[in-house]
């Protein structure tokens, strides 16, 4: 009965936010909806394509993934324009945190 009520929560939440739910018998409730609402399946036809997430070891992980996006950023801004020397500083950076 417990778990109906979590399943039922999790149906709810899928329904009305566009969220995945987070496993396959929560899914399988959502049959209907998905019918009604082919758009809302995408998302999940494309489960299979998922891969495991991938995080840097270590307390400084996240701290790691924001180096690397703050030089990213950069990169795509337009605002580095020595890649070489932005390379060198990012792993420095990188290295310092692992």
């Amino acid at each position: 009965m417990e778990h109906q009520q979590d399943y039922q929560q999790v149906e709810t939440v899928a329904e009305t936010t566009g969220y995945v739910p987070p496993n396959k018998a929560a899914n399988d409730l959502l049959g209907d909806f998905y019918t009604k609402n082919p758009n809302k399946l995408t998302a999940v036809n494309q489960l299979p394509l998922l891969a495991d997430w991938f995080a840097y070891p270590g307390e400084n992980g996240l701290a790691i993934t924001q180096v690397i996006y703050d030089y990213t950023e950069e990169i795509a801004t337009g605002s580095a324009d020595n890649m070489a020397d932005l390379q060198e500083e990012m792993m420095e950076e990188i290295e310092d945190l692992l």
